[in-house]
């Protein structure tokens, strides 16, 4: 069985304030693996979530968690119910999705046409966006939502960014309200057999499967379903139903304060029957048994219908200041920088081989065994605004090592000439081969800072020349311990 893992994503490392001399803490959670509205009429209190569920014959959620079963709703004070006449009307309302590959639609047919952040619209495609990004967690857009949205404006706000919470959510929570104060927001609470764990042998379902000789799809072999039960399914408990657990005290702590309402995707605390963990997985999970499924996109796309139709959308929108503009250069997946970032004439964007993703290489000097000339180059970046700000470079790695990547001299104009060094390796994931991006800090940026030259050298020659795919300037992060994530992509 091949369990390696063939991702490309970002890894997290830490941005807070303090770290000034790049020092690095990446942050994997392991067991966070990457890891419609149908035409129905919409009447109210019949589509609550435990009606809907009952409905469809899935479950109530049992999660223990600490949740107002009537309201679903965190805030600090009383839940806004618009009277009907002040409403938005069903077609007009705007829609924003942020999350990690499950937002974006992998593991899906038809992405466009079954990803919950589309079915929330009835696919009307002007009127809601689709923000996720594969492998990444809530700390790209929270440092970059300003460049992301732009001028957008949105009536409801989806998050889904449970394990990935440490990474920004509360920072990039806290900017969605400050930008959007009176829309909707919903936080998505999702689960997976490698979060269900028989703690006596500290393996996971994922684990046991892959451990038996099953493949990714084991959730929907009924061989599976027969051997975990002999072995004793209900062995395997819900790792995140303690409320006093670190993320899942995260969560709602970030619901509270930001007044959230808060969407689950159904769990049952039982493994077999009608209704037990195995039935539900089979229906809410891909083929891959980690992302949803079609039929798990339309229920959570039904639960947060059922919230928008209770609650409602005021006809005008509230629209505050971003704490800080940001600017984002991210050619990853578009293979477009856009203006404000200039390179050296010997750089090139070249799709990468066998990928649909961008990358930005420097050609001149050293020929290697494979004919690649790689050498150094240089970006030149600006601090338009009137603050202080961080900044960080993505850039492509490989593991297990060596890496086919070079190890990179940054050297940045305006510090006295202070040097960086990008190590090519993809840490944490072993012996696992992978090909992935990681972000490195390169310090600050001061207000107004116009024309700065970094230049980048390759220290050696290696199989594949020096590859950027980001540039990201941000305001400071003042959330110590936050970590910095990905930039997107991921196959």
């Amino acid at each position: 069985m091949n369990r390696e893992m063939n991702l490309v994503f970002f890894q997290s490392v830490r941005i807070s304030h303090y770290q000034r001399a790049g020092k690095l803490l990446l942050f994997v959670l392991i067991t966070c693996m990457a890891v419609s509205a149908v035409d129905k009429p919409r009447n109210g209190l019949r589509r609550l979530i435990h009606i809907y569920v009952k409905d469809s014959e899935l479950p109530v959620p049992k999660n223990s968690m600490p949740f107002n079963k009537d309201t679903f709703y965190y805030g600090d004070k009383s839940e806004v119910i618009i009277p009907l006449q002040n409403r938005k009307k069903d077609n007009e309302i705007r829609y924003a999705s942020f999350g990690s590959s499950v937002t974006w639609g992998a593991a899906l047919d038809d992405r466009e046409n079954e990803a919950y952040a589309w079915r929330l619209s009835k696919f009307d495609k002007e009127r809601a966006k689709n923000y996720g990004l594969r492998a990444t967690g809530p700390n790209y857009p929270a440092s970059c939502i300003s460049t992301m949205i732009g001028e957008e404006v949105f009536d409801v706000i989806v998050l889904e960014y449970f394990c990935r919470g440490p990474e920004g959510l509360m920072t990039f929570a806290s900017r969605i309200r400050e930008r959007f104060p009176n829309a909707v927001i919903i936080m998505i609470k999702l689960w997976s057999p490698f979060q269900l764990r028989d703690y006596s042998k500290n393996i996971n379902v994922g684990d046991f499967a892959f451990d038996v000789g099953f493949q990714n799809d084991y959730i929907h072999d009924p061989n599976f379903r027969e051997a975990i039960l002999a072995y004793g399914a209900d062995k395997f408990k819900y790792q995140y139903a303690d409320p006093e657990d670190e993320l899942t005290n995260l969560f709602f702590t970030v619901a509270k304060k930001i007044g959230a309402h808060v969407v689950y995707m159904p769990l049952s605390d039982k493994a077999d029957g009608l209704g037990g963990w195995l039935e539900l997985g089979d229906k809410l999970l891909a083929n891959d048994s980690f992302h949803l499924s079609s039929k798990g996109h339309e229920d959570i796309a039904n639960q947060i219908n059922s919230i928008v139709d209770r609650v409602g959308t005021p006809k005008d929108t509230v629209l505050g200041k971003f704490n800080g503009i940001d600017h984002c250069y991210n050619w990853f997946e578009s293979g477009v920088i856009g203006e404000g970032l200039e390179y050296s004439a010997n750089g090139i964007i070249d799709k990468m081989k066998n990928t649909e993703t961008y990358v930005l290489s420097f050609y001149n000097e050293n020929v290697n065994q494979e004919g690649i000339v790689q050498g150094s180059g240089w970006i030149k970046i600006s601090n338009l605004s009137e603050s202080k700000m961080d900044f960080f470079l993505g850039y492509m790695t490989t593991g297990p090592s060596p890496s086919k990547y070079p190890r990179v001299q940054v050297v940045r104009s305006s510090k006295f000439g202070s040097k960086y060094i990008l190590e090519p390796e993809s840490l944490v994931w072993g012996d696992k081969h992978v090909h992935i991006a990681r972000i490195e800090y390169i310090g600050e940026l001061n207000p107004g800072a116009k024309d700065e030259i970094i230049t980048f050298k390759p220290l050696e020659e290696t199989e594949y020349p020096f590859r950027l795919v980001a540039v990201i300037i941000t305001p400071t992060n003042g959330n110590k311990g936050e970590q910095f994530s990905g930039i997107g992509g991921g196959n």
